[in-house]
């Protein structure tokens, strides 16, 4: 227990905000009214965060396995197989681009992504949800 206090109390890198999958998702009156992005995300917009979560072996860039760029994190590995793809919510999810010459490998580990965050209109001309997270990321471990 204290060996995970002190990895919580000292992970997030100088000058980022810690955030979460379950901030990023909107409460049961926002999304009645559409309102996708909750406040409290509306405010780290442009902002450094700092998010842990899974690699969706489908979502590399180009298919890659080694050298990856690009890549879903998503909040959990859904135990098998990440299951359906269809069943990933936008607030699931967060498309991220590695900068300054970070490359990792596919791993069914834990990542934890430093970067700035950005939203932007989904495709539903391919089949993305009404918004999609993004980050850009300069923090990889």
């Amino acid at each position: 227990a204290a060996y995970g206090s002190y990895v919580y109390a000292t992970e997030v890198p100088e000058g980022y905000t810690r955030t979460s999958f379950y901030e990023l998702k909107p409460d049961e009156v926002e999304l009645a009214a559409q309102e996708y992005i909750p406040p409290k995300i509306q405010e780290l917009l442009g902002e450094k965060v700092f998010i842990k979560g899974y690699m969706r072996p489908d979502s590399t860039n180009d298919g890659l396995r080694k050298g990856v760029t690009e890549f879903s994190l998503v909040r959990d590995n859904a135990e098998c197989c990440f299951g359906d793809k269809s069943k990933v919510l936008f607030f699931d999810q967060i498309a991220v681009k590695l900068t300054a010459g970070l490359a990792a490998d596919l791993s069914m580990r834990v990542f934890s992504v430093g970067g700035v965050l950005t939203v932007r209109p989904g495709n539903p001309m391919q089949q993305e949800p009404p918004l999609v997270y993004m980050l850009e990321a300069t923090h990889l471990k």
